[in-house]
């Protein structure tokens, strides 16, 4: 039986498309990502031998990969799940399995088979036999699409020391860079399905949808995607003086701040407190100044149809802002989510220990 020990996937098996030539350097592949109401991605996996297919969110904010399982129980109607027996490459290990997020949880036990990332119509897909992941037998709610999550934070976060299979194939040279370019697109409200909106480039950067990458800022830990955030503001007037703990989390849809940092921003830019809804909200077609975020020297500025969730020139009514108060608790100040990550492709490389951010093309 094959399974993470002492912090190390045993004998993973990498191998590529017949259709696709591999080069001695490894592969560049892209997934098309899902947008859901510019709320959350998702990107097609498959588990087993013959794959069965499964639309998961992307998260650099978490580091296990996970999907409801046919035996669960409770929060998973309606959604595709895993069926063991249908699978050829299965073998059960059986360890418990307990998962807490911020806002939510997802509990069952450990299985082993194998994953596959799908590429493009036509492009690259990549299977790697041997990998252990969750089955998933009670969850909070979540959308019916979405039948679970692919991890893409480090080891040292990943819960019974279950390394995603894309952060393993990163360190094992399978693809070229030992990188992935995260590309969130903007397409607003959509359909319980979500629509095409982005993509996930990985051993590579995104060179079709983003510009070349503007700076880099180095990781101050290698858990979550961590670094150090100078200073946030609107205009000339920085609200967040000194240097704050970080981290870019492709699994949290907004910006989150401290509450008395995050208040004066909205206040700033015309946004209001929301009691029902537990969140700010702003004119749908309100053109506010961008609040500027300061990294490693250099200010990227995110713009009012980055942060209004819902935009639109022609809206009527009132729409969440994308940025809210973060949790007390921790030692992370700022979650920079997705609200950032739409006007910044993020560029996650696991080998230089860095991000990196490119402006989005449209935005």
């Amino acid at each position: 039986m094959r399974y993470a020990r002492e912090g190390r996937h045993a004998e993973f098996e990498a191998l590529v498309s017949a259709r696709q030539h591999r080069s001695k350097r490894g592969i560049v592949m892209s997934s098309p990502l899902r947008d859901f109401w510019d709320g959350y991605w998702t990107t097609t996996v498959g588990v087993g031998n013959p794959p069965q297919y499964f639309q998961v969110v992307l998260d650099t904010g978490s580091a296990n990969f996970w999907v409801m399982d046919r035996a669960c129980t409770s929060g998973c109607a309606g959604h595709v799940t895993y069926n063991s027996a249908a699978s050829s490459s299965y073998s059960r290990n059986g360890a418990p399995l307990n998962l807490t997020y911020g806002t939510g949880y997802a509990n069952g036990f450990q299985g082993v088979d194998q994953f596959v990332l799908q590429g493009g119509s036509g492009s690259i897909s990549l299977a790697i036999a041997g990998i252990p992941f969750g089955q998933i037998t009670d969850v909070n709610e979540q959308n019916t699409a979405v039948s679970g999550i692919l991890g893409l934070g480090f080891q040292s976060i990943a819960i019974n020391n279950m390394l995603s299979p894309v952060m393993w194939a990163m360190s094992a040279g399978v693809f070229q860079q030992g990188l992935f370019t995260a590309h969130l697109a903007t397409k607003g409200a959509t359909g319980a399905g979500g629509v095409i909106g982005g993509q996930v480039t990985f051993g590579g950067l995104d060179t079709q949808n983003c510009g070349p990458v503007i700076g880099y800022a180095p990781l101050t830990a290698q858990s979550y995607w961590q670094f150090s955030l100078d200073r946030v503001g609107v205009g000339s007037r920085f609200y967040s003086a000194n240097a704050s703990v970080a981290i870019s989390d492709t699994g949290t849809s907004l910006i989150a701040g401290p509450s008395a940092v995050v208040e004066q921003i909205a206040s700033a830019v015309g946004a209001t407190w929301n009691s029902s809804m537990g969140a700010y909200t702003v004119w749908c077609n309100a053109a506010y100044a961008p609040v500027n975020f300061v990294i490693n020297g250099v200010t990227y500025p995110v713009s009012y149809k980055a942060l209004t969730i819902g935009y639109s020139s022609a809206g009527t009514g009132k729409c969440m802002f994308g940025m809210s108060p973060i949790g007390g608790g921790s030692d992370i100040q700022w979650i920079v989510g997705d609200s950032f990550i739409r006007q910044y492709c993020t560029v996650y490389d696991v080998a230089n220990k860095r991000l990196g951010f490119a402006k989005a093309n449209g935005m």
